[in-house]
């Protein structure tokens, strides 16, 4: 069975030298692409190269070769097999970061057809996309992902929105930011307001 394994919608550069897809086998036998075609989000598809990719194998086809265009905002691609079913699709929401690729995110503690060495296995429905999650993460073009290695390890992978531009590090600083805006709004109102001072931090005796 052949999956979206990852693309690259907003690379380094210029989008048409750049732009990628990577699909992979998932199967135990080799499959074909002959016949099979990627639609975007408008509702487009392209054929796919007729090509052979081995059982657990990946291949990258670039936008040249099969003359697709990949939004760099709230981007979709869906795989039709030779009949034209649907069988797997890959989305995000917001603006690509430049230079990552989406990722799956799979859970393959929810799959039992799952193993270590394939955490994104099949199941009856298709393919485990845990609730059809994704990453923006570092380009792994013919290699396993980052999330499927962080999936390995046990660790959890962070949900799209954290990898906006910027990366999870400036989602963390408003955090902080707003934290510090507030305490620094509930000191000020201390300060102006007698009643408030008391409660915080005790009236003086009064003296008769």
């Amino acid at each position: 069975m052949i999956v979206i394994n990852e693309f690259l919608p907003n690379p380094e550069g210029a989008d048409a030298a750049g732009e990628w897809v990577e699909f992979r086998n998932i199967g135990d036998v080799p499959a074909s692409l002959a016949g099979w075609r990627l639609k975007t989000e408008n509702g487009k598809s392209v054929a796919l190269p007729a090509k052979t990719i081995g059982a657990g194998e990946y291949l990258v086809v670039s936008r040249q070769a099969a003359k697709f265009t990949l939004k760099n905002q709230n981007g979709a691609l869906t795989l039709l097999d030779p009949g034209g079913r649907s069988v797997d699709t890959l989305a995000f929401v917001g603006d690509a970061p430049e230079g990552k690729s989406v990722n799956p995110v799979r859970s393959p503690a929810r799959d039992e057809s799952a193993s270590p060495q394939d955490p994104g296995g099949a199941t009856s429905n298709g393919v485990n996309r845990s609730e059809g999650g994704y990453v923006f993460a570092a380009p792994t073009p013919g290699a396993v992902n980052v999330e499927t290695k962080l999936a390995l390890i046990g660790a959890e992978p962070i949900p799209g929105p954290l990898f906006l531009p910027g990366g999870a590090f400036p989602a963390i600083l408003s955090g902080l930011a707003i934290a510090l805006l507030l305490a620094g709004l509930m000191t000020f109102l201390v300060q102006k307001n007698h009643a408030l001072q008391e409660l915080f931090f005790g009236g003086d005796e009064k003296t008769g």
